[in-house]
């Protein structure tokens, strides 16, 4: 992934074209005891280095419970443009994403 992101930043962002990026996430089948939390926020952590200022929105799908809970947890301590970017959701798509793509 990081990869991914990487060559993204350095080779497909041009300023005034292309200058965000909409990251969605599909956590389906983890459960409590193998999301891999020290993972998931190295990742998390990565992301926010890389994409600073370039991520449009981050939709987080299928999130277990446990995860959407530390989640709430944490958010008050994220300042508001980053809560207002951030979607995390049980469900496999949301509103939100279906109005800035198309699904088809």
């Amino acid at each position: 992934m990081g990869f991914a992101i990487f060559f993204v930043k350095e080779h497909l962002l041009r300023d005034g074209k292309c200058e965000n990026f909409i990251i969605i996430q599909d956590l389906s089948g983890l459960g409590v005891f193998n999301i891999g939390y020290k993972l998931l926020g190295a990742v998390i952590k990565f992301i926010s280095q890389i994409s600073r200022g370039r991520s449009r929105n981050v939709f987080i799908l299928n999130a277990p419970m446990a995860f959407s809970g530390i989640f709430k947890l944490a958010k008050p301590f994220l300042d508001d443009a980053t809560k207002a970017k951030i979607e995390v959701s049980r469900h496999k798509t949301t509103e939100a994403m279906q109005a800035l793509i198309d699904p088809d």
